[in-house]
């Protein structure tokens, strides 16, 4: 790969021994940070132009009955991050007139790539809390374990416990070379997206399928494309909310487009030439700098 995609940096120590540790040893540690969220939203000063992500200390807060979520080893000392949603924001007395809660993703290019990535996990792992507060199988209410790692079912009778999980996606980059001989990819539409947008195709691996399975699947669902030639390209941590993007390419064996319209609004066959010269002129868009769509286009563009 010749670029790190967004949101990939292993810098975090994932350890799990470390969760094993009891957390007040971990919260006592001298330089132990905390990643502050609310509301799936992460914590930033903004000061002009200058945007930078902001580390708590632990001790701040040890007073308050709170649900402490360890991350892992950072820099060589533990961090957390602190879900602060069931809290208003004028009763977080300790937010700095020029601090704010935002989406990660709007600063993206303003912040380093490693402390994206930390910024990402700690909304997954707080999105993963959230939704796992009651038992799956009974009902009960769960309880926090292995120092956020886990949640175990408080009905004795059950005692299911639940682990962080997250939805595997396939996102693919068809091509076919056309009878000209120029080989073209097809990006498409969604009435969700910005006008003038487009991306790759993409959908949700189902149960019982291989990843291949569902990148034929789908590709024929969207837009009753047959593909084969499938090949991985990369795979992305996509927490907004809970994905794992699986990326990449196959090749169409036919170019007559059939649209699910519930899905895209529209697809496009574009040549190299045409997408970076429309792409240049803004007179489309391509997918968020982010992405790994934006990465699979961009390994397209350059093979020649």
């Amino acid at each position: 790969m010749s670029k790190e995609l967004y949101y990939t940096s292993t810098a975090l120590d994932r350890n799990p021994d470390y969760r094993k540790v009891p957390l007040t040893d971990l919260l006592a540690h001298s330089e132990a940070l905390v990643l502050p969220l609310w509301r799936s939203r992460n914590l930033f000063e903004i000061d002009g132009n200058e945007t930078r992500v902001i580390w708590l200390s632990p001790g701040q807060f040890t007073d308050q009955d709170l649900e402490w979520h360890f991350l892992g080893y950072y820099q060589n000392a533990p961090l957390f991050s602190l879900d602060f949603s069931g809290h208003s924001l004028e009763s977080l007395t300790w937010l700095k007139p020029n601090q704010r809660f935002e989406e990660v993703r709007k600063f993206i290019t303003a912040i380093p790539h490693e402390e994206a990535s930390l910024l990402a996990y700690a909304r997954g792992m707080m999105t993963w809390h959230r939704n796992h507060c009651f038992c799956g199988k009974c009902g009960s209410e769960t309880n926090i374990k292995s120092n956020g790692h886990e949640r175990k079912c408080s009905n004795k009778d059950c005692g299911k416990v639940a682990y962080p999980r997250v939805d595997p996606a396939v996102i693919v980059l068809v091509e076919h070379t056309f009878e000209d001989g120029i080989e073209r990819c097809l990006l498409g539409r969604s009435d969700r997206y910005p006008a003038g947008m487009y991306s790759t195709l993409a959908g949700f691996v189902e149960p019982g399928e291989s990843l291949e399975m569902t990148v034929k699947r789908e590709m024929m669902e969207e837009v009753g494309l047959e593909v084969d030639n499938i090949r991985y390209v990369a795979s992305q941590p996509w927490p907004f909310p809970t994905s794992l993007m699986l990326g990449f390419h196959a090749s169409a064996r036919h170019t007559e487009v059939t649209l699910d319209t519930d899905e895209v609004a529209e697809a496009r066959w574009f040549s190299r030439v045409e997408l970076k010269k429309l792409s240049e002129a803004g007179d489309i868009e391509l997918s968020r700098i982010d992405s790994i769509a934006r990465h699979l286009i961009t390994t397209w563009l350059s093979k020649d």
